[in-house]
């Protein structure tokens, strides 16, 4: 999770409780993936590679680690340890899985997660691609030009692309620094936020003063962000998550 993190409750379209992280994307699904031991070693190898933090983070947080790619780019899944996990099992989709991400930082909340029974899936997400990391950087994950990428935009776009969510009536709660260089609040979450009023979405927007992009433990460390997506993870996570 970027030290500007969103949340975003969706469902299914069987209205099944799900979580979206803007910068965190959540969901349910049924156990269904191997184990990293029975997993391919090369793509093991592959991804531990270009996600190096996150088996020692698993273990930090008593969790079992599977390596995935998805679309030919790394993943992971960090799931709780049980004998008999709940089915369907909810998972949180973190982001990003760049520059040693996920950090030690992450550990507080995660390992809230995993006592719930809701498992962690990791792959790189971005809420406005050219604000951060700008369209430059972007394009070359598209297979585009910088200039083909800003002609399309708002097909890619996350900040574009609320319009389905609002009108599911799907609320999100935003965290933001009002101190972020890189990724200016104003531009950001302030936009998402003004957007997502407009569209007649429910957001709820916390600023926390003074703190920039960085591990503050007042972005780290957000209660209100775990309890919601504990809350909107369905019966088994309020109950307890994990069955005995």
């Amino acid at each position: 999770m970027r030290p500007h993190q969103g949340m975003i409750l969706a469902k299914t379209a069987e209205m099944k409780p799900q979580i979206l992280l803007l910068a965190v994307a959540a969901s349910s699904f049924t156990l269904g993936v191997r184990s990293a031991a029975q997993c391919d070693d090369t793509l093991n190898a592959r991804v531990a590679s270009a996600l190096p933090t996150v088996d020692a983070l698993s273990k930090a947080v008593m969790g079992e680690v599977t390596y995935l790619e998805v679309a030919s780019r790394p993943a992971f899944l960090i799931r709780p340890q049980a004998e008999k996990p709940s089915t369907p099992m909810p998972w949180v989709w973190y982001a990003p899985t760049i520059g040693g991400q996920p950090r030690p930082a992450h550990a507080w909340m995660f390992r809230q997660f995993l006592a719930k029974g809701i498992a962690i899936a990791g792959i790189y997400t971005v809420c406005d691609m050219s604000s951060w990391p700008g369209l430059k950087r972007a394009s070359g994950a598209y297979e585009m030009s910088e200039q083909e990428l800003a002609a399309v935009l708002q097909k890619h776009n996350p900040i574009d692309r609320l319009a389905p969510l609002a009108a599911a009536g799907i609320p999100i709660l935003h965290i933001h620094g009002d101190s972020d260089k890189p990724v200016p609040l104003e531009r950001n979450a302030g936009e998402l936020a003004r957007r997502y009023r407009k569209l007649g979405g429910k957001i709820k927007l916390i600023v926390v003063p003074g703190k920039g992009h960085e591990e503050a433990t007042e972005i780290f460390q957000c209660q209100p962000l775990v309890d919601l997506v504990i809350e909107n993870a369905g019966p088994a996570a309020r109950a307890g998550g994990l069955v005995p």
